[in-house]
């Protein structure tokens, strides 16, 4: 679940399928043939991953093996526990810290372009924003945002954030306030000098770029990385709480309320 509006973006399932194809397939022993050259056994292998999703609380899975432009789609579960509709191909679903790969994509464009340098200091970019608290944004590079080296503390892990939500789940943080909750904690550790995951890191990274372009960053995403791939079912949902049918119907095992969404329409064939 994300907690910016204009920073979540839904993607098709079917995009994602080699990940999972990735993981779920083993390296090949002598004497055996390559799993990724036996359908069936990809497939089994695939639908294993899923049967253990299953059974570790997610409601639904499902992924998909391509091999020669033949596609076999492997499903698990439910897509919606209310309405019990099965997974499909079709079916959209918020990608949450996937948007991650968008924002480095772009901002790794910007760098390729010489508009951002990747040893840049947060404060050239974002003068006076990351202060307090220890925090200091001179310390503070791109890269460290990029690798999650910076040491600045995780926003998500502030229990203002889980608060707000409980009593409004549809609440629209900004990137600023956002950051303003980690800047509330002292770093982890001194940046540069260890690593731990942080979406404040990738919040900044989003403010960094529109700073650099003067465009919003769902533009620049769309511009530079959704049109250009063709990616017709990859779009950020704006001020609207819902996904354009079909979907997959997101759930939390973090305690964190589910935004309020229409119930998954089950198809009719």
């Amino acid at each position: 679940m994300s907690v910016t509006r204009y920073r979540t973006i839904t993607l098709r399932l079917l995009t994602v399928s080699a990940l999972v194809l990735g993981a779920a397939t083993a390296p090949a022993t002598p004497g055996t043939a390559d799993p990724v050259r036996r359908p069936r056994d990809a497939e089994a292998a695939l639908g294993a991953v899923l049967d253990r999703a299953v059974s570790e609380e997610s409601p639904g899975a499902l992924a998909q093996v391509s091999r020669a432009g033949r596609i076999t789609t492997v499903t698990r579960g439910v897509a919606d526990t209310g309405t019990r509709c099965e997974p499909r191909a079709d079916m959209r679903f918020r990608i949450g810290s996937t948007t991650k790969t968008f924002v480095a994509t772009v901002v790794l464009q910007l760098v390729a372009e010489g508009r951002l340098r990747l040893d840049d200091m947060l404060e050239r970019r974002l003068p006076g924003l990351v202060t307090g608290n220890g925090n200091d944004g001179r310390a503070i590079t791109v890269r460290m945002l990029l690798n999650h080296t910076s040491g600045l503390f995780n926003y998500t892990k502030d229990h203002h954030v889980p608060d707000v939500l409980e009593r409004d789940p549809l609440t629209t943080f900004t990137p600023r306030r956002l950051v303003g909750y980690a800047l509330g904690h002292p770093p982890v550790f001194p940046p540069g000098t260890s690593w731990q995951y942080s979406n404040t890191n990738y919040i900044l990274l989003g403010m960094i770029t529109e700073r650099v372009t003067g465009h919003a960053y769902p533009m620049e995403v769309a511009t530079r990385v959704l049109r250009p791939l063709g990616l017709r079912s990859t779009y950020f949902p704006g001020a609207s709480p819902d996904v354009r049918p079909p979907f997959i119907h997101g759930y939390s095992k973090d305690g964190w309320p589910a935004p309020a969404t229409a119930a998954t329409r089950c198809p009719s064939s």
